[in-house]
């Protein structure tokens, strides 16, 4: 027996809103548990900073400094390498490399600042210091970039879902015609 091609073209467009719903649904259940994942790291990464910042404030010599600057550092890596343990949505990837990429520049300039403390090597120190101050303009940037993407990602969203409506609009229509055509 032949299947009418009309069927085959109904049996067509499910599988491929099968296809559609269920890379969706992934990518939604995906971003759900990354952002479980993130909410704590991204806690966890606000209170080192705050911490970080007081002990800046309050460090009376330079073993305070050292210390306050290797703890933050080595909470920086803790950080970095949990947030890198995580898979992103795959429409969230761009922000979550440029968040790694932002954690190991900070990760490094703390090493710098460091080992030139430690050398006593105040231009390397002032240096080390403009450097992280690059870094605090480029977490601000790094929050644009991460809202941009965002937007492009809910608008990657909204392609799929508009999409997968067309192509239940698509069914509908064939499915319509096949039961005229059965009936008739």
């Amino acid at each position: 027996m032949d299947v009418p091609e009309d069927a085959l073209e109904l049996h067509g467009s499910l599988i491929e809103l099968y296809s559609t719903g269920s890379s969706v649904v992934n990518d939604l259940i995906t971003a759900g548990r990354y952002q479980l994942g993130m909410t704590p790291i991204l806690t966890q990464y606000e209170v080192a900073s705050n911490t970080f910042n007081q002990s800046l404030q309050t460090a009376t010599d330079s073993g305070n400094l050292l210390t306050a600057m290797s703890t933050y550092q080595k909470v920086i890596g803790s950080i970095m390498k949990q947030a890198g343990e995580l898979t992103p949505p795959t429409i969230g990837t761009n922000s979550h490399e440029r968040l790694i990429d932002n954690l190991q520049t900070m990760h490094d300039g703390i090493a710098e600042m460091i080992a030139a403390v430690e050398k006593g090597d105040t231009i390397a120190v002032e240096a080390a210091s403009e450097k992280m101050s690059s870094v605090s303009a480029g977490n601000e940037r790094l929050e644009t970039e991460m809202l941009a993407d965002r937007e492009a990602d809910l608008k990657a969203y909204n392609t799929q879902i508009m999409k997968m409506s067309a192509l239940l609009q698509k069914i509908h229509e064939e499915e319509a015609a096949l039961r005229e055509r059965f009936e008739t």
